[in-house]
């Protein structure tokens, strides 16, 4: 899921609560908390900086 994530964070021009709902978060506040503590950052600075490693 995180790859997912990540992936479509990357490559489309969804929003994070775009990504959030494709991914079957309810809330977008939940997928960030869930992104943030698997990678350290959140999905919007993910997408600004993308670092292959978190």
């Amino acid at each position: 899921m995180l790859l997912e994530a990540k992936r479509l964070l990357w490559h489309s021009g969804l929003t994070a609560k775009e990504v959030a709902d494709r991914l079957g978060f309810t809330d977008a506040g939940d997928f960030t908390k869930f992104f943030r503590l698997r990678t350290g950052v959140t999905p919007g600075t993910f997408r600004e900086h993308p670092s292959p490693a978190a």
